[in-house]
């Protein structure tokens, strides 16, 4: 049943191209997009886990650190609402959202500004003695 009704509502290519992408296809309704591009649906006939869904900008680099946290509140149904622009930034100290760069050559690499307690061993070969 699930099958046939996503399969009416998206139409034969759209839902291929999801099941090709995500291993499944789902219609919903569109509620909004971020900053980033990232399109955010829901859907009431699905099961409780699966009402809300988001679809990457990029669809090659999936990584679920790539949500903002206003849509993460509502991902995760700890909000029915979205944040208004005014709700987002409420403290002066709060920033804009960076993606998480672990694995990348912008990660975060902490350094130790004193000196080691021990030394590394820096192995030394003597020469043998010739017979």
């Amino acid at each position: 049943m699930r099958f046939l009704r996503n399969l009416r509502a998206l139409g034969i290519k759209e839902w291929v191209l999801q099941y090709m992408r995500f291993d499944d296809a789902k219609a919903g309704t569109l509620v909004g997009t971020d900053l980033f591009g990232n399109r955010y649906y829901e859907s009431n006939l699905e099961n409780h886990a699966r009402t809300r869904w988001v679809v990457y900008k990029n669809h090659s680099d999936l990584d679920a650190s790539r949500i903002p946290p206003e849509w993460h509140t509502w991902m995760h149904k700890t909000t029915q609402d979205l944040l208004t622009e005014s709700e987002k930034f409420p403290h002066k100290f709060l920033q804009t959202y960076t993606p998480n760069h672990t694995g990348s050559n912008r990660a975060y690499v902490p350094y130790d500004t004193t000196r080691p307690k021990v030394g590394s061993w820096a192995p030394s070969v003597a020469a043998r003695p010739v017979k």
